[in-house]
């Protein structure tokens, strides 16, 4: 058995398998748009009710009690924390933030909070006087 280079993901759209990742293209499009494959028969396509919708996450749901304690823990001496005002995580090895996300947001806040030169807002920076 040969296996398909393309498939059905709903009836209005297909996926070319020969791309990591997958290449997701609309029904109308009849060739891939990299490699030329061609789509999947219109006999294959699924039918309403075989189409299954991807069922949401799970969300952490934490009780206001929890919270209320995790905030009350005292700082263990021994761990460096992250460097980001908000996150209580520890860092992670030779780095002052516990994660790349933390290290923007704070990247972000420093470039926000920075005073603007006004005649580099006017144009008027190489000008000489």
């Amino acid at each position: 058995m040969v296996a398909l280079k393309s498939k059905w993901i709903n009836r209005d759209t297909w996926v070319c398998t020969k791309h990591v990742p997958s290449l997701r293209l609309p029904q109308s499009q009849e060739t891939c748009w990299l490699c030329k494959a061609r789509r999947p028969e219109m006999s294959l396509l699924p039918n309403e009710d075989k189409v299954k919708e991807p069922s949401p996450k799970p969300r952490k749901v934490i009780s206001p009690i929890k919270e209320v304690i995790e905030n009350c823990i005292p700082v263990d001496p021994s761990i460096i924390y992250c460097a980001w005002k908000d996150c209580k995580n520890a860092s992670r090895k030779n780095s002052k933030y516990c994660s790349r996300n933390c290290s923007n947001k704070n990247a972000r806040l420093r470039y926000k909070s920075r005073k603007r030169d006004p005649r580099r807002l006017s144009g008027l920076s190489n000008t000489t006087d």
